[in-house]
């Protein structure tokens, strides 16, 4: 008799302190949105031989994809023959994809590098730096 005595004192005094809350009104809130979309929110650039020789720019966050002409058949492949970490990072390996062959990458720091790519025989590793390729990547 007396816990339930206590219990419904308890009850009565916590509803009597809060019966006065609901007609409150609201504090407005200000929220500021950042301007800048984050990096997820960038698409992927593609580029292929049409920018070969040329410069692309890319933003920290957003994925580089380069795009090579390849084919099931061929008996020559597409290889790195210059690349620096740092700037870009592989964004998993090379991957076909119908008549080409994609290498991914993500611009993880603000700087320029070049990518350099060579045609070689499928059987054997680039033998020298002639690239077939090379693209010079800025990222901001």
């Amino acid at each position: 008799m007396r816990r339930t005595l206590l219990v419904l004192i308890t009850v009565a005094g916590i509803g009597a302190l809060t019966a006065g809350c609901g007609g409150d009104e609201p504090t407005p809130t200000t929220v500021t949105l950042p301007s800048n979309p984050s990096p997820n929110e960038f698409a992927p650039v593609t580029i292929d031989q049409s920018v070969n020789g040329g410069t692309v720019i890319v933003t920290v966050g957003q994925r580089l994809h380069v795009r090579l002409p390849q084919t099931a058949d061929s008996t020559e492949r597409w290889a790195v023959v210059n690349f620096e970490r740092g700037i870009l990072i592989p964004d998993g390996g090379p991957r076909a994809d119908g008549a080409a062959t994609i290498w991914p990458y993500l611009a993880v720091q603000p700087g320029t590098t070049a990518l350099q790519y060579s045609l070689t025989p499928a059987n054997k590793a680039p033998i020298r730096p002639a690239p077939s390729f090379r693209v010079d990547v800025r990222v901001n």
